[in-house]
């Protein structure tokens, strides 16, 4: 039997389709890409993190939009490919979320619907604004962190930005999180529409 950890052993690395059932597992490379990032800077007191900043915040940042978007295709709000059109503000993701979820779960007042998973539905959706927040001020439209320099020549961000990465990686776990109980919530209803072609 193949052992995949032995290192004499070649790993490989298959891009494989992805159907829209899954869009959260492709979402979660770009969290794993980032953690282990940050997990290599606090473990390296001398690390020369300069240049891995911009992979990191990109790679959080990017994470963020797509699972935003991946509960959005959950709700049958978007489909593939809509998933792929210039809508990257997060700010307005977050509102297309808040606004999807509270009419698919039938919530009229956000602390009126208590469910298992979500609980207040208002507190999670505080959570994940106040966690986003450093990137919808620095890099709502997904540019900042993506490249250095405009097409004009001018720096994406104008003055440097320092970032605790203990802090960063606390942030990121948590919104997570938080991410994880709306997508699990609707994900696990079996009035999701992605269900409907089971149903027939």
């Amino acid at each position: 039997m193949r052992n995949p950890f032995q290192d004499d052993i070649e790993l490989d690395l298959c891009i494989q389709n992805i159907e829209p059932d899954s869009w959260g597992c492709f979402t979660e490379g770009y969290y794993w890409a980032a953690k282990i990032l940050l997990d290599e800077v606090l473990q390296s007191q001398k690390y020369q993190n300069r240049w891995v900043a911009y992979a990191i915040m990109f790679n959080i940042r990017h994470f963020y939009e797509l699972s935003l978007k991946d509960i959005l295709i959950q709700l049958g709000k978007i489909d593939n490919r809509q998933y792929f059109r210039p809508n990257h503000p997060l700010d307005a993701l977050i509102d297309k979320v808040v606004e999807t979820t509270k009419q698919y779960l039938d919530i009229s007042d956000i602390n009126g619907r208590q469910t298992r998973l979500l609980g207040n539905f208002e507190s999670i959706i505080r959570i994940i604004r106040q966690e986003m927040n450093v990137f919808i001020d620095y890099d709502n439209n997904s540019f900042a962190f993506r490249y250095p320099y405009r097409i004009n020549g001018s720096y994406t961000v104008k003055d440097t930005l320092c970032f605790n990465a203990k802090r960063i990686k606390r942030s990121l776990q948590a919104c997570r999180k938080e991410l994880a109980k709306i997508s699990t919530e609707v994900l696990c209803d079996n009035r999701n529409p992605m269900f409907n072609e089971q149903k027939k």
